[in-house]
């Protein structure tokens, strides 16, 4: 059996943890009557795409390395090449059915001998966080299948710089033999908080992972969450992530499937898909370096976003839905949601979108500006801008 470590858990085991300390008026929780669940108050209709918005959207959806704005989020592996990626709520479900799984396969194991005569599984562990910051409490009964109900409760977890409280309830549908690893089980909470540097995110829901012991996982997510750092609202509804790894138990790559609605605040929801599997040759890193994921909003206006590489993305935008695209902007994985991807519009026609030519102080009406080296490197300033390098820079060469 493979048991992993709760400090590397910052996605299952960390959503897990937020759910019952609110549930049980630690944490974010809401005093004797339990906490107050998030309602979604933001737009409800499909997102008029623009130049000025499609970022944004696209950011809401992949995540841009803010941990309080990925939802796509990706591996579940527990390794320290995961730690300080970013962690939404998807990248955290993603990896919480690892905590999971070892606490019931622990529990299986228990001995005949310790077991009650009605065969019913006692849980009951408490086990420390990061530094022994906190803890992490898993408790209820499980049937002698290991199938059941569970209480998981982080009381300020610390894990990977983050703090866990919440409550939730976990329910096991079923298990794999020989070990009681569970296959299907749903995760429901009423608030979640995550506190640490930068991160100020609650959240509301519910998930269900459905593992294959072969190859594949698939997450379903309908979520309500909170940036209170922004105090803006995202919510996913019937979001399907399918995760197909080389070898679920001890994997080392992967590629996923999206699908579902996620909804803006500001700008309304997109439908996505993902016309080619994003792949991801390691557990650690962040962004695919390959596949497309489409995202669709009001009058079949789309995005089409294009991993590059696990640094750079390319996004076509189809701005009158006529299925032809109306122009395209490259920018790197982590600028997504901040004011490089602000304008994806190309005024002067030089292959530069509008805001990357005014963070970098460029002329975003001076076509001739693509040509000249600003920072002597040898390289024009398209050409750093086509390789996600500083055209202010002299050492950051394409």
């Amino acid at each position: 059996m493979r048991t992993y470590r709760l400090g590397h858990l910052r996605g299952l085991a960390t959503l897990i943890a937020l759910l019952v300390l609110a549930a049980c008026g630690g944490g974010g929780g809401g005093g004797s009557s339990g906490p107050t669940p998030l309602v979604y108050t933001g737009s409800t209709s499909p997102a008029v795409i623009t130049a000025t918005n499609a970022s944004k959207l696209a950011a809401d959806v992949v995540g841009n390395g803010d941990t309080a704005s990925s939802i796509l989020g990706i591996s579940l592996e527990s390794s320290d090449a995961t730690r300080n990626r970013g962690s939404g709520v998807i990248d955290l479900a993603l990896r919480l059915n690892r905590n999971i799984r070892d606490t019931l396969l622990r529990a299986g194991q228990a001995s005949a001998a310790q077991r009650p005569v009605n065969a019913v599984i006692p849980v009951d562990e408490t086990v420390s966080c990061d530094g022994n910051n906190g803890s992490v409490r898993s408790s209820g009964t499980l049937n002698d299948d290991s199938t059941g109900t569970l209480t998981v409760s982080f009381d300020n977890c610390l894990i990977d710089s983050v703090t866990l409280s919440g409550g939730a309830t976990l329910r096991v549908d079923a298990v794999a033999s020989p070990f009681p690893a569970p296959t299907d089980f749903t995760l429901s909470f009423t608030r979640l908080t995550l506190r640490g540097p930068g991160v100020s995110l609650d959240a509301t829901g519910s998930l269900r992972a459905q593992l294959s012991l072969g190859t594949t996982e698939t997450i379903t997510a309908d979520l309500v969450s909170l940036d209170n750092s922004t105090n803006k609202m995202t919510k996913t509804e019937g979001l399907k992530i399918e995760n197909v790894y080389d070898n679920l138990e001890m994997p080392s790559f992967f590629a996923a499937k999206v699908s579902g609605k996620v909804f803006d605040q500001d700008h309304g929801y997109v439908d996505i898909t993902t016309p080619t599997p994003l792949s991801f040759s390691t557990l650690a890193q962040l962004f695919p370096d390959s596949g497309q994921i489409l995202l669709t909003g009001a009058g079949n206006r789309t995005i089409r976003v294009t991993a590059l590489s696990g640094k750079l993305a390319s996004l076509q935008l189809d701005l009158d839905g006529n299925g032809g695209v109306d122009n395209t902007a490259t920018l790197k994985w982590i600028d997504l949601a901040g004011p490089v991807g602000a304008d994806l519009a190309d005024t002067d026609g030089d292959v530069m979108h509008d805001a990357w030519e005014v963070a970098h102080g460029l002329n975003k009406n001076d076509p001739t500006d693509a040509t000249p080296d600003k920072d002597g490197d040898f390289a024009s300033n398209l050409a750093e801008y086509q390789a996600g390098t500083d055209p202010n820079d002299v050492a950051s060469v394409p």
